[in-house]
């Protein structure tokens, strides 16, 4: 799998997750010690939230 991203200075997450011919992109938020966004891939979709522990 290979992964990359990128947070902006005001927060914004944009992160690419790849294998092969498949492919997720998720984008979002990160504020504080918390953050959330959203992903899709070609046949699914969802919701991510996160935490600093």
């Amino acid at each position: 799998m290979n992964a990359s991203d990128r947070v902006a200075d005001a927060g914004g997450i944009n992160v690419t997750l790849s294998t092969g011919i498949k492919r997720a992109v998720g984008f979002g938020r990160l504020s504080g010690s918390s953050g959330s966004g959203t992903w899709r891939g070609a046949m699914c979709a969802g919701t991510w939230t996160a935490d600093r522990m």
